[in-house]
């Protein structure tokens, strides 16, 4: 018996006799034991108000009495004209709900955190959307350098009994080495001691913390519809001042410092500062981008840690405590991965591409709107109309700066726990370094360059070099069998509509004509590699029923017979 492992929808290309147009299959079950083949349901599409109509050689799909799909009789089955979009187009297809996807792209997913947790959060369902293939070992890089190196402080505040928003627990993480994409030097988190929920904020100086603060409650009471009660921090300049005080005095709420000199007893605030170092580290290695984007990252971790249980026992996400419904985690997407954003009619000309080519950076304030960089105009976006490319492999940008750490502060005596962070090799290559201005630049690094130059110079000269195939095995097992096969199946659906011929037995004393494809690819790759301009037409099934001066017998396509002759 066999069964589906998830459903869900594919962007596909459909031949409707004359031309192939883009067209999408809902409620599509995945069988992996299929493999590239797949079934249709007439009866489903009956029930989508399509009208099916068959003869003896061919089928076609009706709505509103418009052809959408056709296809012909292969064998006791008809085979519809529909192709898959190409893998590697650049508007890869959204994933949709019910997919299942490897541990190691949850890995990334998330956040870089184990397996044993996404295998917790899947077992008691904290989270909507979570669905992975059976475990399977793999060794993440990022991880490796983004790991701490050093024990954490014991806690030894007494944990209070409190609900969401009444207590938090604030520190400020700076200042960092490289500016942000805005500008910003330090984030300012608080968390909240009941449900563990965390708020990070970045600024350009410390000056900033008590906007911080006052951003924090108002967004406190919008969520919690509570007020804030008690805020626990360490006796650093930015919170022992008489203006926050007065603030806070105002506000009744209860102002905890932690003795001097004793940063353990801010100790929830503090591991939060070096969770979110690790996991932007291991973020931001994993994919090679530029440290400009460090604040991207501590967000972004932030905002995967409030959908991730704290600790082994608990049975909701900090998400869940705080707003009081299970989180959702289909719209996750791994950080840094390629995305593509969809350029309106009114900015772009005729042919202008429909779609600009961006990194995704973090999550915006709702689950349909996304980050992202424009490494053209280096700036970050937050957008809605984008598909993601999320190819686990790594890029070809690479970090540079002068300095070798490369998410470590300045300032080193107040943020001690940065001082073991992971430092480059000198020797390691880089690319070269940004150019002025507010943010880093990204430039692609020489050598990889001329590589993938001399990569599609040799292709094109073995593309040059290598004949048509002479069958139709040579075609469908060599490098272009997808496009072969495509090219075949629009020929032969078009040679069907129009009736080209008659099939019937052989007499006794006739001759067959073997029937061939022909293709124009070389004299295209010719053009192509001494760039030449091609001036092209073609009159599509112009002469697939041209009339002929005598009867004559051909025999079948090549892997479009029937068996009977």
């Amino acid at each position: 018996m066999i069964y589906a492992v998830g459903i869900g929808t594919i962007d596909v290309e459909v031949f409707n006799g004359k031309q192939w147009i883009a067209s999408v299959l809902n409620d599509v079950l995945y069988v992996p034991e299929f493999g590239s083949s797949c079934l249709f349901s007439l009866g489903a599409a009956a029930a989508r108000g399509y009208r099916i109509m068959m003869d003896n050689f061919n089928i076609r799909l009706m709505m509103n009495n418009r052809t959408e799909l056709v296809g012909y009789k292969d064998g006791d089955l008809y085979t519809l004209l529909i192709r898959r979009l190409s893998d590697n187009t650049s508007m890869s297809a959204m994933l949709t709900e019910g997919e299942t996807h490897s541990f190691e792209l949850w890995h990334q997913r998330l956040g870089h955190i184990s397996v044993e947790k996404i295998k917790t959060m899947m077992q008691r369902k904290l989270v909507d959307g979570l669905r992975a293939t059976a475990e399977e070992k793999f060794f993440c890089e990022g991880c490796v350098f983004g790991s701490m190196t050093r024990k954490p402080h014991k806690e030894v505040t007494e944990r209070r009994q409190s609900v969401p928003g009444e207590i938090i627990h604030a520190d400020v993480c700076g200042p960092f080495i490289h500016s942000s994409v805005g500008g910003n030097r330090y984030f300012n988190c608080f968390k909240d001691e009941s449900s563990g929920y965390r708020k990070v904020y970045f600024m350009k100086t410390k000056d900033e913390v008590l906007r911080c603060l006052k951003t924090a409650l108002t967004e406190i009471k919008q969520e919690t519809r509570r007020d804030l009660q008690r805020i626990r921090t360490d006796r650093g300049a930015e919170f022992a001042n008489r203006e926050l005080d007065n603030f806070l005095t105002e506000k009744k709420i209860v102002h905890e410092k932690s003795p001097p000199y004793t940063p353990q007893c801010n100790g929830m605030a503090d591991r939060e500062n070096r969770k979110f170092v690790e996991k932007a580290r291991a973020m931001l290695h994993t994919r090679n981008l530029p440290r400009c984007l460090w604040a991207e990252a501590v967000h972004t971790a932030a905002y995967l840690l409030n959908r991730i249980p704290n600790r082994k026992e608990i049975t909701k996400t900090p998400y869940e405590e705080w707003f009081g419904r299970r989180p959702t985690v289909e719209h996750l997407r791994i950080f840094g991965c390629d995305a593509y954003v969809h350029i309106p009619d009114q900015h772009r000309r005729k042919f202008d591409p429909k779609a600009r080519k961006v990194i995704f950076v973090s999550y915006g304030p709702s689950n349909k709107m996304f980050r992202v960089f424009d490494t053209n105009k280096h700036r970050v976006d937050e957008v809605t109309d984008v598909q993601f490319n999320e190819s686990l492999q790594k890029r070809l940008v690479l970090i540079d700066g002068e300095e070798d750490s490369w998410m470590q502060t300045a300032d080193k005596d107040e943020d001690d726990f940065l001082e073991d962070d992971i430092t480059y090799d000198k020797t390691e290559k880089r690319g070269p370094g940004p150019p002025p201005g507010s943010i880093n630049k990204i430039n692609v690094i020489s050598n990889p360059l001329k590589m993938e130059v001399r990569s599609k110079s040799t292709e094109r000269t073995a593309m040059l070099a290598a004949a048509d195939p002479l069958t139709e095995e040579e075609a469908l097992e060599g490098a272009n069998a997808e496009k072969w096969k495509e090219a075949m199946l629009e020929e032969i659906s078009a040679l069907h509509m129009n009736n080209t011929w008659t099939l019937t037995d052989l007499p006794a004393d006739r001759k067959t004509i073997q029937f061939r494809y022909e293709s124009v690819r070389t004299l295209l790759a010719i053009a192509a590699d001494e760039d030449l301009e091609i001036l092209q037409f073609d009159v599509k099934t112009a002469f697939l029923h041209g009339k002929i001066d005598e009867l004559i017998f051909m025999e079948q396509p090549p892997c479009f017979n029937d068996g009977s002759g």
